[in-house]
């Protein structure tokens, strides 16, 4: 109410006035009692309301029809004006109710209390007045069930006219209907309202509830103002809006201890922990832990809630709080603090949404005390005959009241001042030099300042020197030039320290003084050597001098450093960096340091030995990523040699000169430089002549390291498919050629044929002990066919401003004969120009005609057509010949001119035609890689599209400054010139820019398998989508590449794994190769942390497995690049690639029954010595050791190698890949830990020690509890038996069995045979499917069922199960030829065809096997992979290199999952099984039987059986001459024999025609019995 109101309201008035009064008072009382109830029900979020519907209030106190909301007018709740209605608290329900409907002008109406106003936005507003003291509406909310209550509303100042009072508005709540309400501090806002005649302001308010709000069936809410001073204003409550959550719990923590204050020094404490929800519902996982402080010890429970535990001082539970539950925990704890220590503990808990902690205090009583000083010299400045007195506060500083005692070797000096009281004292220690105090005193040598303590008892100090330099400098010289591993000249610093430094003409005692030099920002990690007193330099300061003797050239900064406080435990330790000007040292102001590189040739590297250090400057010959890794060469006059070292991956060029220093090595045969600690490239420059060579001197071992030449014949060349060798001989012997799929060498393409001359330029190496050539590019190679060539153009390549009418000239290197349709001219404008040419030929040159003249600015290709030119001998060209021109020239117009197509720059082969040439170009953006790739993807707009598939509508930009921005979407206009990188055509080195639109594009549909793996050209560039679902077939790369290749369908098999070797094998791989599709996180860092796939990033328990499936197809654009060891074409995702678990991880072994389990497990080097560089391992000592690089590696290998044995539970374990030490410590630490982890003597061991001379071994380990090895073991190697060769196999390791509690036995034998990857010698991969060493598996295989045969146990029985890592998938001739023997298949015959365990190049078989003899067949129970390593990403093993410290962490589990990278096989046998007999009682072996003229004789075939009832345990089948005839339900049969020999054999199988491999064979014969009729001769 304004001003004038209120006065009328308050001073005397009239008797008529009186009487209005009366009778208006007289109708809004009544109009209370007549109207109909407000609407009061409680509302449950989300509610609102703006007030928009204006028939909720239809008449003045009347709010029956607003839900839930109500005003009152607040008469009395406060009697003052300008109150803040944040203290006003009461209830205030019981004031009148009010409502003032109708309303139209806020300006005129001067009434105070609730009004409704139908202005052109409508709302309900307050203002205060004399009998409004503090109007409020009301909101009635049901919370129940809910959570994170929400209020919000707009505080409106509908008010134009001259009011201008201060008009707070406050917020209040409060749980039930009575009693007072509570201030929400939030919901404040001090003024609504903004100047007289304005009526714009908003104010906005938001709060969250308190947490007691939450769940509650009964929650008000209150919004007031109140009578302010002057003339209120209206102010608006607007656009209510009341959201929530869902209830959940409310979890709070609180600790206390008892006593708390004056603890009695080493007495127990009481500590009480409450743990409480007090929200709507419980909280399921709660974890509670109190981890308890040093000083006290836990002793016993008082409350000790069902499931909380103590172990080692931490106290921990976890369960379940239940909605009102309060959890105590009591204990009493025994406590060792010291007088006047201060204890605090911490509990803690976390829940499913919160978290909280806790903390208790107590004191130490404190007194009073003994304190003893204890000195310690650790620099050695007090000499002997010298004494330490101790004079400070508590003595008087009387520096010889206080001698301390020497220890025997005068370095720790102790005094004791009794019952010292509790106080701060200052004091310091002073160096006599004699005994008695009569010599110098020296109150600087030990401490520079004084030093202070606390005494609040009995105490012991020990204490250190802490002297502090005052000044220290570089004092010369500024600048140093020395040689590598030639010392400096002399470097001199200066030093002063306080009383120190001052003895004239010898140094100050304890100071150590280091010169160093670096390029580090901070010198602490500097190169330092020490310096030597020179004197002094003045009174007060010493003078320092040393040298420096660098070993790796550059420039570096120098300086010195030095330290009074030095000693070994010191805790006052710190070096002081003085440089030019002194301190504080500046990086800036130090000297500089330049040491001269000083290589050696190369060859004298090359004859060093491993572990030296050199330095060499050479030529770069090839460079990282060309041969599939970071490693690259360089080459001098005296030799060349490889370089590899994964942490420094140089940017290079072929022909950089390039210096570098690095530990000589070797690997796989081949000389190396590694570690590299120096690397300079000093520019580019012509690269090396390859040295030209005999095949023979190559393969003798000549020229390692060389880049070389060699010319021959082609002998035993493959399908050029990836990486792939053949043999080249110029008649002085064959030496291989080695071709790294990488190089994008492809010698087929280039009509390279067994027979046909080559010549070869590559880098000489060796790899295990073939010496071999690798090209390196493909200009490398040159299959020398007598084929023409093009030599010259005219117009030439990339030529612009050519002529409209130009003729075009082609010149070849011979006569030659060529077609009608020699040649193909396709131009950007014209299209596609025919025309004539002379001459008819044969000619060395033509000249052609275009049909109709070129237009301005057409870019033009011209091919010859290789198979339509001959040469003089009838051979065609070799490939075709492309070259472009530019009519004219190329403006670079504006958006929407004409340009050059996109598909025309890309052409229909790998390679552009058009490299070199600058093209303008406009389309859309469809990727943008400017952050992460220096470029983007550009695609020409769908509609644009030419009619030709195999021409991509994409390409690459390559713009590395990144000007200007671009984002997806935008249509851009752009001059670049055509360039092929890493196999991608893009544009580079753009010179033109314009931004013209925006548009979409739509993703071209790619159906798998393609029809051809490289018609991922086709795409190249483009945005492209797959639909189908997608399985994940190879996450081998996904932590180092960010990549994981998918497939349609089931993963990819290894061919060899379902077919046969050759041509099936062949034709399967083929089919895989263009069957699958490559995602990429577009990072070109590899190992980058988050590892994006799947999304947010992979884990440990967020894994991505083999088989998991994306549902949705992708969505991305392609990109192409050859220059690394991932996939060359790949698909950037543009949208979130969303993965489905299908293919869990299975958290048991699959149940194989029977009474003992046998498991082979290779356990992937599973070495006790680690790996810190030096080849120290195997049998002699002499080689690498294999496995974890730190005793913190070995440690998560272990753990999840016992996790997966213990969890296999098997009763006999097969291992491959142990440590071949020559003390089995390997083997004895992991059933060391076996046993930690199942128990004192679960497991133990065939102790064989040393078994072959590889670094690596097989054993066996065993549950004694189980089994017992019975007999001596065996082993197989090149001494038993010639054609097993040992230097490459694994000896085979066999051992005898006696099942525990039937005595029945089974024989093991565990290999390990000859790797896929690495060649041997006379035994090449064949290009078959089965990879490199084939015969020499094979051989070892025959070999071991040879020599199982003999039994070489001497066990009697013929139960033999052969396990191990074969190396040899299920379809190759190794298996085959085992199988051939008679074994059988288990994996095979109870999982199928699609079984696993192994993958290699996201392609599915198993190289671990399990294969029984026949007597041992029947009694197996089953078989099966436990696929917990083959499935999972091997980012997830044990390694820690290449990871950051967060992927320590999240990458790494203890459970088995990624223990090895074979999956363990486990077999089920039941020794005691009842084998059942089939026996044929007719025919007899040899019966002969006799057909009559050559017709079918009826045999009749019965059997009979032994434990096997026909047909209730199944039925058998009848063969003929290895012909499955169909089953028989009883035990006669017959069948019909034409004559001959016949092999009849009965064959058991079960009721689902499964052979049991149980049977039974007869040989019969049929003869021929003629009748033959004699004519009857009758005489006439």
């Amino acid at each position: 109410m304004n001003q004038m109101h209120k006065t009328l309201w308050r001073v005397g008035f009239s008797v008529g006035t009186a009487v209005l009064i009366f009778l208006a008072l007289f109708a809004v009382l009544n109009a209370s009692v007549l109207a109909a109830p407000d609407d009061n029900s409680y509302q449950a979020p989300p509610f609102s309301q703006d007030w928009s519907d204006t028939n909720m209030i239809t008449a003045t106190n009347i709010w029956s029809g607003v839900p839930g909301i109500i005003g009152h007018r607040g008469d009395d709740l406060t009697t003052f004006t300008g109150i803040d209605p944040q203290t006003i608290l009461a209830d205030g329900t019981s004031t009148p109710l009010n409502v003032i409907a109708n309303q139209t002008n806020p300006n005129t109406n001067t009434s105070g209390g609730i009004a409704e106003f139908e202005i052109a936005d409508p709302v309900v507003a307050f203002q205060g007045s004399g009998t409004a003291d503090a109007p409020f509406i009301l909101i009635h909310v049901d919370t129940t069930g809910l959570s994170n209550i929400q209020v919000a509303y707009n505080l409106r100042d509908i008010d134009g006219s001259a009011d201008n009072a201060v008009q707070p508005v406050a917020l209040h709540y409060r749980v039930g209907n009575s009693g007072n309400f509570t201030n929400l501090p939030d919901g404040f806002v001090a003024d609504a309202t903004e100047g007289p005649s304005l009526a714009t302001l908003v104010t906005p308010v938001t709060v969250t509830l308190p947490a007691g709000a939450n769940n509650q069936p009964i929650v008000q809410l209150r919004i007031m103002t109140t009578n302010a001073v002057g003339s209120d204003e209206w102010v608006g409550i607007d656009d209510i809006s009341i959201t929530a959550g869902p209830a959940g719990p409310e979890l709070a923590i609180s600790k206390s201890v008892e006593p708390a204050t004056a603890v009695p020094h080493l007495s127990p404490v009481t500590y009480t922990v409450l743990l409480e929800n007090s929200g709507a519902v419980s909280d399921t996982a709660v974890l509670f832990t109190d981890t308890l402080p040093i000083s006290t010890t836990f002793s016993a429970w008082i409350d000790q809630p069902s499931g909380a535990n103590e172990a080692a001082g931490v106290i921990t539970w976890a369960g379940t709080v239940t909605n009102g539950e309060t959890i105590t925990f009591t204990f009493t704890a025994d406590q060792t603090a010291d007088y006047g220590d201060t204890i605090t503990n911490t509990a803690e808990f976390s829940g499913t949404t919160e978290t909280g902690t806790a903390q208790a205090v107590f004191a130490v009583e404190s007194l009073e005390g003994d304190v003893t000083f204890v000195y310690h010299d650790l620099e050695d400045v007090v000499q002997p005959g010298e004494a330490i007195f101790l004079a400070g506060d508590f003595n008087g500083w009387n520096t010889t009241a206080l001698s301390m005692t020497a220890n025997a070797a005068n370095s720790v000096f102790t005094a004791t001042i009794p019952t010292l009281t509790a106080g701060t004292y200052g004091y310091k220690y002073i160096v006599y030099t004699d005994t008695i105090a009569s010599g110098p005193a020296h109150y600087d040598w030990l401490n520079t300042a004084n030093r202070s303590l606390t005494v609040s008892g009995n105490a012991t100090v020990d204490e250190y020197r802490n002297v502090v330099v005052g000044w220290a400098n570089l004092q010369w010289p500024p600048t140093l030039e020395t040689d590598m591993g030639v010392a400096t000249g002399n470097v001199y610093g200066k030093l002063y320290i306080q009383g120190v430094t001052n003895t004239p003409n010898t140094a100050g005692r304890g100071l150590k003084a280091q010169v160093g030099y670096g390029s580090a920002v901070t010198p602490t990690t500097w190169a330092w050597s020490p310096m030597s007193f020179q004197g002094d330099d003045g009174p007060n300061n010493d003078e320092f001098v040393g040298v420096m003797t660098p070993t790796v050239g550059g420039v570096y900064s120098y300086t010195t450093r030095f330290d009074g406080n030095w000693g070994t435990g010191n805790p006052n330790a710190a070096w002081t960096y003085g440089d030019l000007n002194g301190i504080p040292f500046e990086l800036s102001q130090t000297g500089v340091l330049t040491v001269n590189f000083a290589a050696v040739p190369i060859a004298t590297a090359r004859a060093g030995s491993n572990g030296q250090v050199f330095a060499v400057e050479g030529v770069v010959t090839y460079v990282p990523g060309t041969f599939n890794a970071a490693g690259w060469a360089l080459q001098d006059t005296s030799g060349g040699i490889g370089v590899f070292d994964s942490a420094l991956v140089p940017t290079i060029d072929f022909g950089d000169t390039v210096q570098v220093i690095g530990v000589r090595g070797a690997f796989s045969g081949e000389e190396q430089l590694g570690s590299l600690s120096f690397f300079n490239n000093l520019g580019p420059g012509p690269e090396v002549t390859p040295i030209v060579t005999s095949t023979a001197s190559i393969a003798a071992g000549n020229g390692e390291g060389w880049i070389v030449e060699i010319q021959g014949t082609i002998s035993s060349l493959p399908a050029c498919t990836g990486n792939y060798q053949f043999l080249v001989n110029d008649g002085s012997g064959a030496v291989t050629v080695f071709i790294d799929a990488d190089t994008g060498v492809n010698v087929c393409n280039m009509g390279a044929a067994n027979g046909e001359e080559i010549r070869v330029v590559g880098f000489a190496t060796q790899f295990n002990t073939l010496n071999e050539v690798k090209p390196r590019r493909p200009s490398d190679v040159q299959v020398l066919l007598d084929a023409p060539i093009v030599i010259n153009t005219t117009p030439n390549n990339n030529a612009t401003g050519v002529l409209t009418d130009t003729l075009i000239t082609i010149q070849f290197n011979e006569p030659v004969t060529v077609t009608t349709d020699w040649f193909d001219i396709n131009c950007s404008v014209s299209g596609n120009v025919g025309g004539g040419f002379i001459p008819t030929g044969p000619a060395s040159s033509y000249t052609i005609t275009p049909a109709a003249s070129f237009v301005n600015s057409d870019l033009c290709n011209v091919t010859v057509l290789a198979d339509q030119v001959t040469g003089g001998t009838g051979q065609p060209m070799a490939a075709n010949y492309n070259f472009s021109f530019l009519v004219g020239t190329l403006p670079f117009g504006v958006c929407s001119d004409p340009a050059i197509p996109v598909h025309f720059v890309q052409g229909d082969g790998l390679v552009s035609p058009l490299v070199g040439t600058s093209v303008v170009v406009e389309g859309v953006v469809v990727g943008d890689h400017q952050t992460m790739l220096n470029g983007y993807y550009l695609q020409e707009e769908n509609e644009e599209f030419d009619d030709n598939e195999m021409t991509s509508e994409g390409i690459f930009i390559y713009d590395p400054d990144d000007t200007p921005d671009v984002n997806e979407g935008d249509v851009v206009r752009l001059q670049g010139t055509v360039a092929e990188f890493g196999g991608m055509t893009q544009l580079a080195t753009i010179t033109n820019f314009s931004a013209c639109a925006t548009d979409t594009v739509t993703p071209t549909i790619v159906t798998l398998p393609l029809a051809e793996a490289n018609d991922w050209e086709w795409y190249e560039g483009m945005l492209i989508a797959i639909e189908d679902e997608l399985t994940v077939t190879n996450n081998f790369y996904l932590g180092r590449f960010g990549q994981v290749r998918l497939n349609l369908g089931e993963r990819l098999a290894q061919p060899t794994n379902v077919v046969l070797p050759g041509a099936p094998a062949i034709a399967l791989q083929e089919l895989n190769n263009r069957s699958y599709v490559t995602i990429d996180d577009a990072n070109p860092t590899q190992n980058v942390d988050p590892i994006v796939f799947p999304a947010p990033q992979l884990t440990f328990t967020d894994t991505l497995r083999g088989g998991d499936l994306v549902p949705d197809g992708i969505v991305g654009v392609v990109d192409h690049y050859t220059s690394d060891s991932s996939d060359d074409y790949r698909v950037f995702p543009v949208e979130e690639v969303v993965f489905s678990q299908a293919n869990t991880r299975p958290a048991t072994p699959a149940d194989v029954g029977g009474t003992i389990k046998v498991a082979s497990f290779n356990v992937l080097n599973y070495f006790s010595t680690i790996d810190t560089g030096p080849d120290i391992c195997g049998p002699s000592q002499n080689m690498d050791c294999r496995g974890a690089d730190s005793a913190e590696e070995f440690a998560r290998q272990r753990v999840k190698i016992i996790n997966a044995i213990v969890a296999m539970d098997a009763d006999i374990v097969g291992l491959m890949e142990l440590e071949n030490h020559i003390t089995d410590e390997a083997l004895q630490d992991l059933v060391d830990g076996l046993n930690e982890a199942a128990g004192a003597g679960t497991y133990a061991f065939v102790n064989t020690g040393v078994i072959g001379t590889d670094a690596i071994k097989v054993a066996l380990i065993y549950q004694p509890a189980s089994v017992t090895p019975s007999g001596d073991y065996a082993i197989l190697d090149s001494s038993v038996d010639p054609a097993f060769i040992d230097t490459l196999n694994r000896p085979v390791l066999i051992q005898t069995f006696a099942e525990n509690a039937t005595n029945e036995l089974v024989t093991v034998a565990v290999n390990h045979l000859k790797s896929k990857g690495s060649a041997c010698t006379g035994d090449p991969d064949l290009g078959d499917g089965q990879g490199n060493c084939n015969l020499t598996r094979v051989a070892a295989a025959e070999a071991l069922v040879n020599y199982l045969a003999d039994d070489p146990t001497n066990s009697g029985v013929d139960r033999y199960l052969i396990i191990g890592d074969l190396n040899s998938y299920a379809m190759e001739d190794p298996i085959q030829a085992i199988e051939a023997a008679g074994y059988t298949n288990l994996v095979s015959l109870f999982e199928g065809a699609d079984a696993y365990g192994y993958t290699f190049e996201g392609q599915w078989g198993y190289l671990d096997h399990a294969l029984a003899s026949a007597d041992l067949l029947p009694l197996v129970t089953g078989a099966a992979p436990w696929h917990i390593n083959s499935d999972e990403p091997i980012v997830l093993d044990y390694n820690m290199e290449f990871k950051t410290a967060n992927q320590h962490v999240i990458l790494f589990g203890e459970e088995p999952y990624k223990a090895s990278d074979h999956d363990p096989v486990v077999i089920g046998l039941d020794l005691l099984t009842v084998v059942p007999t089939i026996d044929i009682l007719s025919p007899v072996n040899g019966q002969v039987f006799t057909s009559t003229n050559g017709t079918a004789v009826s045999v009749p075939v019965t059997i009979t059986t032994t434990d096997f009832v026909i047909p209730a345990d199944g039925h058998w089948h009848l063969w003929v001459d290895g012909v499955d005839t169909g089953p028989v339900m009883d035990y006669a049969t017959t069948v019909d024999l034409l004559p001959g020999t016949h092999v009849i054999t009965a064959e058991l199988n079960s009721p689902t025609h499964e052979s049991l491999g149980i049977s039974d064979s007869v040989t019969v014969t049929v003869v021929v019995e003629y009748t033959i009729y004699l004519p009857v001769i009758m005489k006439p």
